[in-house]
């Protein structure tokens, strides 16, 4: 009986990941392409709030547009949740 180790190794450099992270209305938002053509990855980053994360088909102005509609809701939603635990 044969037992075969085979070891791979890479000379090639590391991939290097560049973060470009834009912000709108103090919230930052990455924006990456998806898998298939003019799909884009969109994803929001709030301060001390859940990320979330969405898939956009179409340009990446739709998907600038999307993030930015994403945050604004997000902060609608948490300026809403404030006024209602102030007013209590």
């Amino acid at each position: 009986m044969l037992n075969f180790v085979i070891s791979i190794t890479s000379i090639e450099p590391p991939i290097l990941v560049q973060n470009n992270f834009m912000e709108h209305r103090g919230v930052r938002y990455a924006i990456r392409l998806g898998i298939e053509r003019e799909q884009w990855r969109v994803a929001i980053h709030p301060p001390g709030g859940l990320q979330a994360e969405r898939t956009v088909v179409g340009t990446r102005e739709d998907a600038e547009t999307e993030a930015r509609s994403m945050i604004n809701a997000r902060l609608r939603k948490r300026s809403a949740a404030e006024k209602g635990s102030t007013l209590k």
